[in-house]
């Protein structure tokens, strides 16, 4: 029975991605709820090409409501902020405390600006992350 219990503990939950994105001036809003990872790989690439074919200047990437987070969903938070950079656009991801021990341990959150929620992101975004 142990055993069954540690199985369960790691195996990532089959919960759908979805979002909610919307524009608030000149930044792209995305909420993002479920699961960061490899069981919702095409739900990742098409997040990515969302966030690409936009031409907002700014996104908040909001992960308050991920479930899980393996390291397909890290790749893929580390791939939107360097298309960030590469298309001079700012952006700020609003993570709970288990994306955030995540983006630690990548050493994500020293590089990619962080928020407690999406209030902040956006304030952020508009006094230059101060």
């Amino acid at each position: 029975m142990a055993n069954t219990a540690a199985t369960l503990a790691t195996t990532p939950p089959s919960v759908p991605l979805t979002w909610t994105n919307e524009t608030r001036g000149d930044v792209l809003v995305i909420a993002c709820q479920g699961s960061f990872s490899l069981n919702n790989h095409q739900r990742l690439d098409a997040l990515f090409r969302l966030i690409e074919a936009d031409r907002a200047p700014k996104i908040v990437l909001d992960l308050y409501q991920v479930v899980y987070v393996d390291s397909v969903g890290i790749g893929t938070v580390a791939m939107i902020f360097k298309h960030a950079l590469a298309t001079v656009k700012k952006i700020v991801l609003v993570p709970n405390g288990f994306v955030r021990k995540a983006l630690a341990t990548a050493s994500l959150d020293r590089v990619i600006p962080l928020a407690i929620h999406a209030e902040d992101a956006l304030r952020k975004l508009h006094t230059n992350g101060k």
